[in-house]
């Protein structure tokens, strides 16, 4: 089954203070939408950096509860839900 490497806004696996400041969502037509976030990490105490991080283009139509957010969360080798399916393609022909 897949399963994330990291998490999802920094890419990392170790920050345990994430803090969200900012998400920016700008429409680019009917069913499609740029996303922006902005967070703070803190690195060590007393010491934090901020990261402005991007989501590719998200598709909005067609796509629905559930399906649509594993469809949207990236990994290195491409969607959640194109991994998971996958994986059920070849679990069934087993």
């Amino acid at each position: 089954m897949p399963w994330l490497s990291s998490r999802l806004l920094c890419n990392c696996q170790d920050f345990e203070n994430l803090a969200l400041e900012d998400v920016d969502i700008m429409p680019k037509d009917a069913s499609h939408v740029d996303a922006t976030a902005r967070v703070q990490i803190q690195l060590t105490p007393g010491e934090n950096k901020t990261a402005t991080l991007f989501r590719q283009e998200i598709v909005l139509q067609g796509i629905e509860g559930a399906r649509m957010i594993a469809d949207v969360i990236r990994e290195q080798s491409g969607s959640l839900l194109a991994q998971m399916r996958t994986v059920t393609i070849r679990i069934e022909k087993e």
